[in-house]
């Protein structure tokens, strides 16, 4: 039995993603990874976010562990910068050295949201004007055909432009 929880210690070790092991009896964390030990220390003042959210997810009545996805933003006042992770709950409980307790992943999406949003205004605008381009214009017009919102459309066209 110590090999085995030996072996699942080290992999949730070796996870690229966010692990807390935590008592249901009590609600005590059993285990954090060093990811998320590099997530408290460069996010401080997280880890009671997360925490509530985490014990909010789950049925206490029932001891359900229902699988979902919670989102959370929020903008870091050090550096100005977004964040925004996404924590995936265990649909399984798990039995940590003899105690029952629950296994929580997550994983930190800034870069894939970052990412996201530049791609779509790039998508949507002209590199040398910076304004909307064809295919904003076209969503935008079918959107309002597709809710019957009134629009009006005017085109100007300039000579010599890109000069």
């Amino acid at each position: 039995m110590k090999e085995r929880e030996q072996s699942l210690e080290a992999l949730l070790h070796a996870l690229p993603v966010w692990v807390l092991v935590m008592s249901i009896q009590n609600e005590t964390i059993l285990y954090r990874n060093q990811e998320y030990a590099e997530f408290e220390r460069k996010n401080p003042g997280m880890e009671e976010i997360v925490i509530q959210r985490l014990k909010e997810s789950w049925n206490r009545e029932t001891g359900a562990f229902e699988p979902c996805i919670l989102e959370h933003a929020y903008d870091r006042q050090d550096t100005q910068e977004r964040k925004v992770w996404k924590t995936v709950l265990s649909a399984k409980k798990i039995e940590w050295m003899g105690i029952p307790a629950v296994v929580f992943c997550a994983w930190d999406v800034t870069e894939e949201f970052s990412r996201r949003m530049l791609l779509e205004k790039e998508s949507h605008t002209d590199d040398l004007t910076g304004l909307y381009n064809r295919r904003y214009c076209r969503k935008t017009i079918q959107r309002c055909l597709d809710c019957g919102t009134p629009f009006s459309i005017g085109f100007i066209d300039m000579d010599h432009l890109k000069m």
